[in-house]
């Protein structure tokens, strides 16, 4: 199944961390976002493929969780990189972040939060 990440960021753009979501949740969440049709969240499932408007209202997820890390007392201001396809080879250090945190959503998709 496909995964995608963006990358969390501070204001030097250093990598802090990621935020992964599988196909699932990224259908769903960001169709839901944009009030998408059952039918049509139900298509991309089937094809494995969501579309840049469902990929970039998942972004917004993302932006959004990235927003609550940085209030969070004692972090750092963080943001995310906008959602690219998640490919394990490039990023070595999610096999054992130093803190990771997964969440499953009301729609049945998983999000991991992970710091470097």
């Amino acid at each position: 199944p496909k995964h995608y990440l963006c990358m969390v960021v501070n204001d030097q753009q250093e990598v802090l961390g990621a935020i992964v979501g599988g196909l699932r949740s990224t259908v769903m969440l960001g169709g839901g976002l944009m009030l998408m049709p059952q039918g049509d969240m139900q298509e991309q499932l089937t094809t494995g493929e969501p579309n840049e408007d469902v990929i970039s209202a998942y972004s917004e997820v993302f932006n959004t969780l990235s927003g609550l890390i940085s209030q969070m007392s004692g972090n750092p201001h963080v943001s995310a990189t906008f959602l690219e396809p998640f490919d394990a080879k490039a990023h070595g250090w999610m096999v054992s972040p130093h803190l990771r945190l997964d969440l499953d959503d009301s729609m049945g998709g998983r999000i991991a939060i992970m710091a470097r």
